[in-house]
């Protein structure tokens, strides 16, 4: 039992997987799919996909009546955190079963490619470009037929195949369409306006997680993927944003090379005070994205407007952490912590192959002297912010900072900046490590606090 009164399932060893960095109990997914009213029996495993990675596949043995894999989509989402939902899900008549009455899970059919019976209603693409965007997302996501209304991440898509998708369209389209925008329009019938309608309109930094609701909206700075995690463990009510550096207007080499944190700042505050004129605003940011956010309430301080600040786990010290702070926290921790360590370096492995061979293909544009993919410009752009973020030197603020940290990294960061606050500076302590903090049961501490600092914030207006 976790403090809160939930139960924390562990489950056995091997049928733990781990997905696009994820550590996920295979029987936590069953036990949630069970609690569904018309789901007889279900196994769920994790099998290759069609990009090579590995993806989670349920298999259901329904009652009587009829189910869907929409429908239990819809139901898990509420359930589980989005990395747990499977993509695809099979409905058999039965499960497979080994001579001596197990299940035979090598047995297990693939899933189909072809569409869902039971899924969105089919709509096929009205013009050209919505039948070209459909054409691309079959070859990314190896499914046929496509609709234009159809979510791209209900499908199985994941941020690498999104990041896929981008190239391909700047490619064969020669239009851009920037991550950021991709993610308030998961659908070709939207991706398609917003395509149609890029040479008139301006680019935003905003990303809408959760629109709606009667409160202030928070604001999560650039971690989108992270931010979206979150959103379960939100009031309904709470208007939620992210801002992204992949919605900044594009900008060219030279301009890279003096990108500074006060130019990211500005603009996001431009694109912030488009939705809400006034403060207070209420900024939250984790790990480096921090320097974006406590210099964002640095600005809106000098314009008279109040900033509310969650930072989660910061950076201050842009160098390399020594192995002083590692081995304190192996003599601290035991054997946990050495195998979150080890995982995280796999998952940065991953990534920095990424990006290598994005470089070499940009390279090669360059040298052709085409224009670059869109994913080749995004490594530049997030190259360049990674040097802002080493160069900048935060000031003195006197406003309110709310700073979560993991047990991990207390030590570091908690008098680097006490230093910097001379306002009021709260500091939560959240068991665990750096690398799992949005992973559960991290992140239902971290969406708590969150909810109790927007409150008691409003409460003392």
């Amino acid at each position: 039992y976790l403090s809160d009164g939930n139960i924390e399932f562990l489950g056995r060893i091997d049928h733990q997987v781990k997905i696009r960095g994820f550590r996920i109990e295979l029987e936590e997914i069953e036990a949630a799919l069970l609690q569904y009213p018309t789901v007889r029996q279900t196994i769920v495993i994790a099998r290759n996909g069609n990009s090579g990675d590995k993806c989670l596949v349920a298999y259901i043995v329904p009652q009587q009546q009829s189910v869907t894999g929409r429908e239990l989509r819809s139901f898990l989402k509420q359930k589980l955190a989005d990395y747990m939902v499977p993509p695809a899900f099979v409905i058999l008549d039965q499960l497979p079963l080994t001579p001596n009455g197990k299940i035979d899970r090598l047995a297990l059919p693939e899933p189909d490619p072809s569409r869902p019976d039971g899924e969105e209603e089919f709509v096929p693409p009205t013009d050209a470009l919505e039948l070209q965007l459909t054409q691309l997302w079959s070859s990314v996501l190896g499914i046929h037929p496509i609709g234009i209304t159809d979510n791209f991440f209900d499908l199985g898509g994941q941020s690498l195949q999104a990041v896929r998708l981008q190239t391909e369209i700047q490619q064969k389209l020669g239009i851009n369409l920037p991550l950021a925008k991709f993610f308030q329009a998961p659908t070709i019938e939207k991706s398609a306006i917003i395509l149609r309608s890029s040479a008139s309109s301006s680019q935003s930094s905003l990303v809408p997680l959760q629109p709606e609701g009667v409160n202030q909206p928070l604001f999560f700075i650039n971690s989108i993927t992270y931010a979206k995690r979150l959103i379960p463990y939100l009031s309904s009510e709470q208007p939620f944003y992210g801002l992204s550096i992949f919605g900044l207007p594009d900008m060219d080499d030279q301009q890279l090379s003096h990108l500074q944190i006060e130019d990211i700042a500005a603009q996001f505050i431009q694109d912030v005070r488009h939705l809400q004129p006034k403060g207070p605003y209420f900024l939250t940011a984790y790990c480096r994205d921090a320097c974006i956010a406590f210099e964002m309430a640095q600005q809106l301080q000098d314009l008279g407007e109040e900033a509310v600040l969650a930072l989660i786990d910061v950076i201050w010290e842009p160098r390399a952490l020594g192995a002083h702070f590692y081995w304190q926290n192996l003599l601290q921790f035991g054997f946990d912590y050495v195998w979150d360590k080890f995982k995280n370096r796999l998952r940065l492995t991953h990534e920095q192959i990424g990006i290598s061979i994005k470089n070499i293909i940009g390279n090669f544009y360059s040298r052709m002297g085409s224009k670059l993919p869109r994913s080749s410009q995004d490594i530049k752009l997030l190259k360049a912010y990674h040097q802002a973020a080493y160069n900048y030197v935060p000031q003195a603020y006197s406003g309110q900072v709310n700073l979560y940290l993991s047990s991990e990294w207390q030590l570091k960061n908690s008098d680097k900046l006490a230093s910097l606050v001379t306002g009021e500076l709260k500091t939560q302590i959240i068991p665990g490590y750096h690398t799992n903090l949005f992973e559960k049961p991290q992140i239902g501490f971290l969406g708590a606090l969150l909810k109790d600092c927007i409150n008691k914030s409003l409460e003392n207006k």
